[in-house]
């Protein structure tokens, strides 16, 4: 065994593997006696890894819920297929990594052939297909989308010389692993090169959705979203966003993105109408001097840096800082307010936030979800607004579906609500008839 197997992030992990009984597949420790077994018959056997990517937004809308309703749906499908199917799927194996994978150590053939890796991999391109289909008939198609499944095939051989049981099995499923995160990154890949596609045609485009007090109902602003085209699976702006950044174009999509959801609001943006826009942290300052280049550059602009609401992800202000306190200053100093995307995983510490002067405090996804049903989610929700109403700050809750949950939101002291109960998106800015009550 070479130390690089031991030392893969599976391999790590393998080294100090537990019996913890808690998966509803059997655990590693309890399937290296049959492997051992199945490897008295045959010289090799096949193992495959099933591993879950998520893209863009998936756990903050979702939560760990949403995690393991898809690691749910997949173990299944690999129960249901053991000994049938495929071919017979006996040695399914919980590796403890909950949300993110497991492993299938497929039985030895009938037949006295030593399996390829070829033909392993053709196993697994057949499993990856059926898996997709059954993750999509038993999770919101929503999360579906924002969730990449693949197979990678790998060859566990019988010991030889020094080498143990648990050391071939190791190296086959770090290769098995390895095969799926290097298909993983072809699909990324590929999504990447439709993306420069979709810029390239000019096919990325702004929607809108109005942001409403929680009391009064008036409308405050829009918030300028994302959408790429259907056809190319890049129809999710958060997962844009990310494919954008996995492939170096963030630069890029943000450029195109700001100068569309600016030109479609221009003129019908009212005077101190909010206009929230999504930026990259490593991109804030540059896209202000940008963003500051438009609207000075077109004749008669109504829009005026005090309009522009920057976006930023809490988790990387706090993984910055200070580095991105100069950046919020620097872009408060140009006349943009700055908002910072609060999720349940992301909290910064509220020292950072009450430094960095922020002018809302977004919350959406989990912690906006059935929120009257939740005391936690409330009590949290409830916190942030008392510490923004004392530093001068507004929190804004998105996702807002339900009239219950906007009920909640009042009630925790929200200022602004928006989400499908408010009003839907559209390709223009558009003040809906029915506020919230």
């Amino acid at each position: 065994m070479t130390g690089s197997v031991w030392s893969s992030p599976l391999g790590v992990w393998l080294r100090s593997m537990v019996d913890d009984d808690v998966g509803a597949l059997p655990s590693l420790a309890r399937a290296v006696e049959a492997v051992r077994r199945e490897l008295d018959k045959v010289p090799v056997l096949g193992v495959l890894f099933i591993r879950v990517e998520r893209w863009g937004d998936a756990y903050r809308l979702f939560g760990w819920h949403g995690a393991e309703a898809a690691y749910e749906a997949l173990t299944s499908t690999t129960v249901d297929m053991a000994g049938s199917g495929l071919r017979r799927l006996d040695l399914p194996a919980d590796l403890g990594l909950r949300g993110e994978g497991f492993a299938i150590v497929l039985s030895a053939s009938r037949s006295s052939d030593i399996p390829t890796h070829s033909q392993i991999d053709m196993v697994a391109e057949r499993l990856a297909v059926i898996a997709r289909e059954r993750l999509v008939e038993k999770v919101p198609a929503s999360l579906a989308e924002r969730l990449s499944v693949e197979v990678g095939a790998g060859l566990i051989r019988r010991p030889e010389g020094e080498a143990t049981l648990e050391n071939t099995l190791v190296a086959g499923l770090v290769e098995a692993e390895e095969a799926a995160r290097l298909k993983q990154q072809r699909r990324c890949e590929e999504r990447g090169t439709r993306l420069r596609q979709a810029l390239a045609s000019g096919s990325l485009a702004a929607v809108y959705q109005p942001i409403v007090e929680t009391v009064g109902g008036q409308v405050v602003g829009f918030d300028a979203q994302l959408e790429g085209p259907s056809h190319h699976g890049l129809d999710l702006g958060d997962v844009v966003f990310d494919v954008a950044g996995r492939t170096g174009q963030a630069r890029d999509v943000h450029e195109a993105y700001h100068e569309r959801a600016l030109a479609c609001a221009e003129g019908v943006l009212e005077g101190r109408d909010l206009l929230v826009l999504r930026v990259g942290l490593s991109e804030l300052v540059e896209s202000a001097v940008r963003v500051m280049a438009m609207l000075y550059g077109w004749q008669k602009c109504t829009l005026t840096p005090t309009n522009v609401v920057f976006l930023v992800d809490a988790g990387r202000l706090s993984q910055h800082f200070p580095t991105s306190l100069a950046a919020a200053r620097s872009v408060a100093e140009m006349g943009f307010k700055l908002a910072v995307d609060v999720s349940a995983d992301s909290l910064p510490p509220f020292d950072e936030l009450q430094e960095l002067n922020v002018d809302l405090v977004r919350v959406g996804g989990r912690l906006v979800r059935d929120l009257q049903r939740h005391q936690d989610e409330f009590e949290l929700v409830l916190m942030l607004t008392r510490f923004a109403g004392r530093h001068g700050a507004r929190v804004l809750a998105a996702d807002c579906a339900q009239r219950t949950e906007a009920v909640a939101l009042r009630k925790a002291g929200v200022n602004l609500v928006q989400g499908d109960h408010i009003s839907p998106s559209s390709p223009r800015p558009l003040r809906p008839d029915t506020i919230l009550p």
